[in-house]
């Protein structure tokens, strides 16, 4: 996970866990639209298509 930003790894290790967007934007206190776009850059990055394969990934 060297590759993902500190803000990008404390979001992925939240869907780690199995939290939603919304879920995670409240206990960061950031918007849902900004988890949003960390969650798709962690994808992007991960090179996977879907949050259960960048959760499996980072199992």
């Amino acid at each position: 996970m060297e590759w993902l930003s500190p803000a990008e790894r404390v979001v992925a290790a939240h869907l780690a866990e199995g939290l939603s967007n919304r879920e995670i934007a409240v206990a960061l206190g950031k918007s849902e639209a900004t988890i949003k776009n960390q969650v798709s850059a962690c994808l992007s990055k991960c090179g996977v298509p879907t949050r259960m394969r960048l959760i499996a990934l980072l199992r």
